[in-house]
């Protein structure tokens, strides 16, 4: 939990509060198998005087299971979900349209680590992500590692990342 203010040089300070609660729970299965989960909420509170006051609430659940197959794979997937609730209080030249809105995160994932020889290593993987903003988006991930001695590690990857838009991206507009 936090609370306090933050000095501005022009309007009265900022003031800003909230507080975050985590809990992870981790299950080993057999065979060396492991389930992870994952839950969280955030909520804060801010008042930028002049301009908006905001209460943003967030509840963030994860899920992962890991497992070998065979004696080459090690694979990871799992999943998660988001949900942030946005309340502002529009006050000042630039506004939050709507005022309250609901966002959502959703993926999905899959990766597999695979042993070609003691010294090479190709990870391939693939997250499919679903946010309120751009719909469906594929984020594909292809890793080469060599490892030539005990302390080195030479590397090589592939991969399209997605920035998730903010509202600030999409939802501000200036009053005239």
């Amino acid at each position: 939990a936090y609370d306090g203010t933050i000095d501005q040089p022009v309007n009265a300070d900022k003031t800003i509060s909230g507080g975050h609660l985590l809990a992870l729970w981790n299950r080993q299965l057999a065979d060396g198998a492991a389930l992870q989960v994952q839950a969280y909420y955030d909520r804060t509170k801010g008042v930028y005087p002049g301009f908006f006051g905001e209460v943003l609430d967030t509840w963030d659940l994860d899920v992962q299971h890991r497992f070998a197959l065979g004696a080459r794979h090690d694979i990871v997937w799992g999943g998660g979900y988001r949900l942030m609730r946005d309340d502002v209080d529009n006050i000042g030249p630039v506004s939050f349209l709507p005022a309250q809105r609901d966002l959502r995160l959703a993926n999905f994932f899959a990766q597999d680590s695979i042993a070609l020889a003691e010294d090479w290593q190709l990870t391939l993987g693939g997250k499919l992500e679903h946010n309120s903003y751009t719909g469906m988006e594929f984020q594909p991930n292809l890793r080469l590692a060599w490892t030539p001695a005990d302390n080195a590690l030479l590397w090589s990857a592939i991969s399209r990342a997605v920035r998730t838009p903010a509202r600030y991206d999409r939802d501000t507009y200036a009053r005239t």
